[in-house]
């Protein structure tokens, strides 16, 4: 998923007024935790821009339109759906944090 497929995913699911560029940001920041600490990878990723891969693979890349839908509520200080939206990306991230775990302990790739 690119930056560009993520940012279009939230803005369908979630109408809003939140800065393209702000988005943007938001998704360098959960890669950036992804690749410290499920990828155990230090250091910086570079400036992303809309063609930018991000790095989850399919089926959890859906992980980033929750995580900015949930980040668009907290920006707008809807607090009510921002509750059930950290939910859902809470339980998105224990997805891939276990898939990560098990292919891990077979001794397979998990990152290309």
């Amino acid at each position: 998923m690119t930056v560009l497929d993520a940012i279009t995913k939230a803005n369908k699911a979630k109408r809003n007024n939140v800065p393209f560029e702000k988005k943007i940001q938001w998704l360098e920041i959960l890669d950036g935790e992804i690749n410290k600490e499920l990828r155990q990878v230090p250091g910086e990723l570079p400036p992303y821009n809309v063609s930018t891969d991000l790095l989850v693979p399919k089926p959890y890349c859906d992980i980033y339109p929750a995580y900015l839908v949930m980040r668009i509520d907290l920006e707008l200080e809807d607090l009510e759906h921002y509750n059930g939206d950290a939910l859902c990306f809470n339980k998105l991230l224990q997805s891939l944090s276990s898939y990560c775990k098990r292919k891990a302990a077979r001794g397979e790739e998990v990152w290309q």
